[in-house]
């Protein structure tokens, strides 16, 4: 079983909000999970994450300053199966399983940290 907390905060002046437009942002991670692992080489993990992040935002001149919040819990599930004599292993899952939308802003878009709506995956790592 792994608890954690992560606390992000990030405030910039109003005329260098980067490309994202964040003047403040602060996020908090909570993810709580468990990880059962069998004899015949498979390992089950279930998380859930409490998600929560507010922040004021420079829209631009018509819009102004932006205030935006949102929560959610986030479930995650995955299969691996350990292949024989560690040549690798075969991983199923599925991150928010349950489809929560919620309306994160990330910092880094090409490596979300919370999938922000479900995603199904496959993945083989071979060992050489």
């Amino acid at each position: 079983m792994f608890v954690e907390t992560e606390y992000e905060e990030i405030e910039r002046p109003q005329i260098l909000t980067g490309p994202e437009g964040i003047m403040e942002l602060r996020t908090v991670r909570a993810p709580i999970g468990v990880r059962l692992f069998g004899h015949t080489g498979i390992t089950v993990r279930l998380a859930t994450t409490y998600v929560e992040q507010e922040g004021r935002f420079s829209a631009n001149e018509q819009f102004g300053i932006v205030s935006q919040e949102d929560d959610a819990w986030i479930t995650d599930l995955s299969v691996e199966y350990r292949l024989p004599r560690r040549l690798g292993s075969i991983i199923l899952g599925a991150n928010n399983l349950s489809d929560a939308f919620i309306d994160l802003v990330e910092i880094d878009p090409l490596a979300p940290r919370v999938a922000t709506r479900r995603f199904v995956f496959g993945k083989i790592r071979l060992n050489f």
